[in-house]
């Protein structure tokens, strides 16, 4: 197996740093981003008092996980109703239910939502879930294993040794349109092999989202609090890189399988990630080059959550305002064009031509 399939996977993954606060999609903001609603690409160095010896990871009691289970299947089980492999811990799966639950219970003044609705469809009728159930299907843990050909070649999809030095966190990761990009290369079916069953991806729309041990994690705060490092919006990021929104020309997809390299596509096929060019975050694939990429997904979500949410709590709206301004700092045309509006979105997908 050639060693380009995990320098690939280097490009889809979410991190979090521990300097950050809570929430949205693969990252948050530091305390300086709290007080100003610009958007501006995070800068500084991880706090002093945050340290990975401040993490903790989430369980979860035999009784709060099957009242969970019972909450999903009457909320939101008939609508939407993924695979949950076995390689998910019992933790994962009943963090999994709990934020889908949210998403369900969330309602927002229909006359505040304006472009929300076009993104996510009627959020008060099942829109959310509607957006996740085409993009997020199979949800396993960091136990999977990838192949391409047949279940003999695997190859690590888990590790992610080049981000321990910068102490990230990895909440969870779109391994689907990873896989789909390495059959695209070696013109060969890809599988993962969960613990219940091996999965194939044929295309992006399979929606194979791998859940990692930072999706579980959480910080101790300076007032000694522990908060939470990921959040539902996590899962609408991720299901963004589901999507393949411009149709690959034949001469792209003979350049990818020519270089293995696969930003010689498009980035709005899987809405890749791109190095951040400055701040804290500089070098590492925790940006966006496109207007309607991931982080803005999960950004506008938060803003939706912000600015018209009926039946959220203060501390829910600020935190979500807190998200939003992250999520959007890593939309590097937003940081060049601040004053552009964005342009009307795009959530069409393409198979190969």
């Amino acid at each position: 197996m050639r060693k380009s399939l995990f320098r690939l996977s280097l490009v889809l993954h979410c991190l979090v740093l521990p300097s950050v606060a809570v929430l949205s999609g693969c990252g948050s903001s530091s305390d300086k981003e709290k007080t100003r609603e610009e958007i501006k690409a995070p800068d500084g160095e991880p706090d002093s008092d945050q340290n990975p010896s401040d993490a903790i990871s989430l369980t979860f009691s035999e009784e709060d996980s099957s009242q969970t289970q019972t909450l999903f299947d009457e909320k939101v089980a008939p609508s939407y109703k993924p695979i949950f492999d076995g390689s998910l811990t019992s933790a994962q799966k009943t963090l999994v239910q709990k934020d889908l639950i949210v998403l369900s219970e969330l309602r927002f003044d229909a006359a505040k939502l304006g472009k929300f609705g076009t993104i996510f469809g009627n959020p008060n009728e099942g829109g959310l879930l509607a957006y996740l159930s085409e993009r997020m299907k199979v949800l396993v843990g960091a136990d999977a294993k990838g192949f391409v050909g047949t279940p003999s070649g695997s190859y690590a999809i888990s590790a992610f040794a080049d981000e321990a030095p910068k102490k990230a966190f990895m909440t969870a990761q779109n391994i689907g349109t990873l896989l789909w990009y390495n059959r695209v290369i070696f013109e060969k079916s890809a599988f993962l092999q969960g613990k219940s069953a091996n999965y194939e991806v044929k295309s992006m729309h399979d929606g194979v989202i791998m859940f990692l041990e930072g999706y579980l994690t959480t910080l101790r705060n300076r007032s000694g609090e522990q908060q939470r490092i990921s959040s539902p919006a996590t899962l609408i990021h991720e299901a963004r890189h589901s999507d393949c929104s411009v149709q690959l020309s034949a001469t792209q997809v003979s350049e990818i399988r020519r270089t293995e390299d696969i930003l010689k596509g498009d980035l709005k096929c899987g809405h890749l990630h791109v190095p951040c060019p400055s701040g804290a975050l500089k070098g590492l694939n925790a940006c966006d080059n496109d207007y309607w990429g991931a982080y803005s997904m999960s950004g506008f979500f938060s803003q939706m959550v912000e600015t018209s949410c009926t039946n959220c709590q203060p501390e829910d709206i600020a935190v979500a305002k807190i998200a939003k301004l992250d999520s959007l700092s890593r939309v590097l045309p937003v940081l060049k064009n601040p004053k552009e509006p964005f342009p009307e979105p795009n959530l069409q997908h393409f198979e190969l031509p």
